[in-house]
């Protein structure tokens, strides 16, 4: 390799630093208000059609959840007595049901579960609602499960599986109490007023753990 001498090598360092500098220049220059990547103008008019379109979208999400929250309501009232009679929570005589019961039950439950999972997504405040609707369905689905399991054991386990049913029963219920409690807080929000939707057990029965007890009207 041949030997640069003195000369050639300051010539070189300055070369690369002319070029450097060049760089520097033309990125500074690109980044200029005047240049290619310079921010385009804000269209008010598009952005009011954003906003626009958000609140419709909001409005037809909220509208869907409360359709779906008073179907939970209707649907789930023959699910929820026939679960109260398997493991009553007053501690009574159970009930056990039927093959023919608890098919119906689950084609109930499967049918919610369709329409639960048709539900649009909105805002996180809407989908809140309707995760903790699917949930209600699911977690019922469950217990209608150990309710089946514990109608083919033996006593002992039998016993066990239809408290563990009783437990998972009154979580979806839980979990239906808070989605309605958020429903009804984004429909105050809307100035459509109140929404009360409730489980109960039996079409006639008392609300199960009313979650709008001493909330409003």
């Amino acid at each position: 390799m041949p030997r640069l001498g003195p000369r050639r090598v300051v010539a070189l360092v300055a070369g690369a630093t002319v070029a450097a500098v060049l760089v520097v220049i033309a990125v500074l220059s690109w980044g200029d208000d005047d240049g290619p990547t310079s921010g385009a103008a804000v269209d008010p008019a598009r952005v009011a059609e954003l906003e626009r379109a958000e609140v419709e979208r909001n409005e037809q999400t909220l509208e869907a959840l409360a359709e779906f929250g008073l179907e939970l309501q209707d649907e789930l009232s023959p699910v929820l007595e026939g679960l109260q009679a398997a493991e009553p929570p007053d501690g009574s005589s159970r009930r056990e049901p039927t093959a023919e019961e608890l098919d119906r039950w689950r084609g109930v439950l499967d049918a919610l579960a369709t329409d639960a999972e048709a539900l649009p997504l909105g805002a996180t405040e809407h989908n809140m609602v309707r995760r903790g609707f699917a949930l209600t369905v699911e977690m019922l689905g469950s217990s209608v499960d150990l309710v089946e399991q514990g109608s083919a054991a033996d006593p002992p386990t039998a016993g066990t599986l239809y408290g563990l049913s009783g437990d998972v029963r009154g979580q979806a219920v839980d979990a239906f109490g808070m989605a309605a409690m958020q429903l009804d807080l984004l429909y105050i929000a809307a100035d459509k007023g109140h929404l009360h939707v409730v489980l109960r057990a039996g079409e006639d029965g008392a609300p199960i753990d009313d979650p709008h007890a001493g909330h409003g009207h």
